[in-house]
């Protein structure tokens, strides 16, 4: 992914919001972040897969990845309120 600049992975539309990220920062340093984000968003996928043909088939779909929603996710990640979660829980506190 890297090497081909996430060409062949992201649709094109994506790749230019990749690289007007690139270009915005004028550091290469986006391409290896958003690979470990997109390594984090598939985490489960990859855990689940049982073979090297399942892995190919996880690594190479990027046709539904969004650029900034991923890099947003993995460079700011937010904790879950378990309030907001279970409303209950919190009248009960008060």
């Amino acid at each position: 992914w890297i090497h081909s600049a996430f060409v062949c992975l992201l649709p094109p539309s994506e790749v230019l919001v990749l690289w007007d990220r690139l270009f915005g920062f004028d550091d290469l340093c986006i391409f290896p972040v958003f690979a470990a984000a997109v390594f984090i968003y598939r985490s489960k996928q990859l855990m689940a897969c049982t073979d090297s043909d399942q892995l190919k088939e996880v690594i190479n779909e990027g046709f539904e990845l969004r650029v900034v929603p991923i890099l947003q996710h993995f460079l700011f990640p937010t904790p879950i309120d378990q309030s907001y979660m279970n409303p209950s829980s919190s009248s009960s506190n008060n």
